[in-house]
């Protein structure tokens, strides 16, 4: 009998410590993901008059009710931060140059270095098809082709001028973007949401990163740039 009676006992202990550490395993798992922000962020200074709306960096993870304080920008002549929240800061850019804004968040210190440059087309050709569209992107990097009247499937071929590298191409529609191969054929879908085709390109002296895109749609309104800041 007192053997059982030890046995039990034992089985009870036992089990008791599987149940608190695996409720100590969930409560671990159950923790919400830790805010952070990119360490880097490239944003583009054009010829023509920029919005007066500026950029926004996000917060990834970012907590309701939640704000930067204790905000630092090393560089104030090149970057200013026009708005702050839960959501990140918004910026706006003054001039070519870098600077780091430093901040706390939810009891963790954060902080993101912008680097402004001004705009010079990386392409030596974007072709699609047998349209060349290089020049489209002389004044921004992104160009908004519109008024299209069918979808259309057509190889596309990019270069990256001298000094730049091309990185990486992407096929966006309905909000999901996949990569693709350079001087592949893609379909260009015309409706009202569109479809897009960027590339990635990096300069070799400074790493300057920057997206160029192409956007295809239907859209009633005159083809046209747009003077994104990213």
């Amino acid at each position: 009998m007192k053997k059982n009676a030890f046995i039990r006992k034992t089985v009870v202990l036992f089990l008791t410590i599987i149940s608190v550490l695996g409720l100590q395993l969930i409560s671990i798992n159950a923790k919400s993901p830790v805010p952070g922000i990119d360490k880097k962020v490239y944003i583009a200074i054009y010829s023509v008059p920029q919005s007066a709306f500026g950029k926004t960096i996000y917060i990834k993870n970012s907590i309701d009710g939640k704000e930067p304080t204790g905000l630092k920008n090393s560089n104030p002549d090149v970057v200013e931060v026009l708005n702050k929240g839960s959501y990140g800061l918004t910026v706006n850019v003054k001039k070519a140059g870098t600077s780091t804004i430093s901040f706390k968040y939810a009891g963790k210190k954060l902080s993101t270095t912008i680097v402004a440059y001004n705009w010079k087309n990386p392409c030596k050709s974007f072709k699609v098809g047998n349209k060349n569209l290089t020049s489209k992107f002389n004044k921004s990097r992104i160009y908004n082709w519109n008024k299209q009247k069918k979808q259309w499937k057509a190889k596309i071929s990019l270069k990256a001028n001298k000094g730049w590298k091309l990185k990486k191409i992407q096929y966006g529609y309905d909000g999901v973007k996949t990569t693709v191969k350079n001087n592949s054929v893609v379909t260009f879908k015309r409706d009202w949401t569109g479809s897009s085709l960027s590339a990635l390109f990096v300069q070799d002296k400074t790493g300057i990163q920057t997206w160029v895109e192409l956007g295809y749609s239907q859209a009633d309104y005159p083809s046209q740039n747009v003077y994104d800041r990213g």
